[in-house]
Order: C-alpha cells, then sequence, then structure tokens
C-alpha cells in the first residue's frame, strides 16, 4: 500500500531496521560533503552520488551559474521541513494532494561579508518559512504536522538551536 507516494510496508521495515541495529542508527547520524573550488565564486559539492553546484549572483561578483550557498541553506531548510511533514503526514495517515514551501531569510550584515565593515554577523538574523498545504485533514491537524516537521528536522534544530562549527586547515604541496 502507498500513500504520498511512500511505500507504508517500505517505511514501516525501514523503522524495524532502524530500531534494531545500532550500528545503522550510526550511519543514519553522520553526514558529509566534499567541496572542490572551480576558480572564481565557482564551487562543487560531491555528496555521496551527487554533484552540486554553486556560485555567487553577479551582483557579488560571481558568474550567477547556480545558486549561492545561503540560497542552499534555505533550500536545505525548505527540503528538510518538506520532507518531515510528508513523513510525520504519511505516520498518521494523512494524505497529501498538494505542498509548497516558501522560504525567505534577510542577512544581517552582508558588508562583514565583504569586509566592508565590522559590525554584526554576515549570517541570517531571521528566516521565514511558509508552507502551503492542501491535504485531507482539518487546519489544526496540519499546523500539528508542521509543528512536528520543525520539531524533528535536523536542519531546523541546527538553526535553530545554533551547531558548533570547529575548521581546521591542511597546507598541502
Amino acid at each position: 500500500m502507498e500513500l504520498n507516494g511512500l511505500s507504508l510496508e517500505g517505511l514501516q521495515e525501514m523503522l524495524r531496521l532502524v530500531g534494531q541495529q545500532e550500528q545503522k542508527v550510526k550511519e543514519l547520524s553522520s553526514w558529509r560533503a566534499r567541496i572542490r573550488w572551480n576558480g572564481g565564486f565557482k564551487c562543487t559539492a560531491y555528496i555521496r552520488r551527487h554533484m552540486l553546484k554553486a556560485d555567487e549572483p553577479s551582483d557579488l561578483a560571481g558568474v550567477d551559474v547556480a545558486p549561492n550557498a545561503v540560497e542552499y541553506l534555505l533550500a536545505a531548510l525548505g527540503f528538510c521541513v518538506a520532507v518531515g511533514f510528508v513523513y510525520n503526514a504519511t505516520r498518521k495517515g494523512v494524505r497529501i494532494e498538494d505542498l509548497e514551501l516558501s522560504v525567505a531569510g534577510r542577512l544581517e550584515n552582508v558588508l562583514k561579508f565583504l569586509r566592508l565593515s565590522e559590525e554584526g554577523s554576515p549570517g541570517y538574523g531571521q528566516i521565514e518559512l511558509k508552507v502551503y498545504v492542501r491535504a485531507q485533514a482539518p487546519k489544526e491537524e496540519l499546523a500539528r504536522l508542521l509543528g512536528e516537521a520543525i520539531e524533528t528536522s535536523p536542519v531546523a534544530q541546527s538553526l535553530i538551536r545554533g551547531v558548533r562549527v570547529s575548521a581546521s586547515l591542511e597546507a598541502v604541496d
């Protein structure tokens, strides 16, 4: 049986396996990406068997051949909340007919990124997420599903809680 494009039997099997295998939990808890510079402001990220291109818009001296990192951050939040919303709806038997998310943010001080200011933060000060959904459930139930999606979203919770970032450098010949 399928709901929202997901196999209910497949979901149950995944949950059973993850619940029984400590090694699988460890595997699903660690993620990585490798980023390679391609000249100018262009980069390529290698993630599992996938590649993502990034560049800056022409207003920031890029060629604008791909989204930039702060746009990917917004997209990552939207992707993660959408997946969580669908997962929780499916678990509760709620059929989704249409789902779209709009994610927007405003950087606190882009001048700091450009080294034209030392004030404030170059990061997002606030991100707004709006969900448009048509589903076979009352609005209150859909609002609960959204709350659960945000509460269990690794990306949303990383942003909300603030994650420690450590960096190291290795100069190569």
